[in-house]
């Protein structure tokens, strides 16, 4: 069986509202950070600068999406924008 997809325009125009809500928001690639893996036991061991990191710590490593930068006046903003654009009431207060 092979699926057939079509573009549906009303989707698309749903992706492109929530994608222009982040408008103005930087471009970061490559965002590294490390897992939080809770509580864990404390080693007994000295390590080096050299040391490799074991399958543990591989584990903790990972990537994230870049940190919001963009102010809660400038997402409301651009919330309103975008109901203006669409159509949509506007509301008083976003939460």
């Amino acid at each position: 069986m092979k699926f057939q997809f079509k573009i549906q325009q009303y989707q698309t125009d749903a992706v492109n509202s929530v994608v222009n809500i982040f408008d103005g928001q930087p471009f970061q690639e490559r965002v590294k950070y490390v897992r939080d893996l809770g509580k864990q036991e404390p080693r007994n061991q000295q390590i080096t600068m050299f040391d490799q990191p074991d399958a543990a710590e591989d584990y903790a490593v990972g990537f994230e999406n870049a940190r919001l930068q963009l102010t809660s006046e400038q997402l409301t903003l651009n919330v309103r924008n975008m109901q203006g654009r669409r159509g949509c009431q506007s509301l008083s207060q976003l939460r």
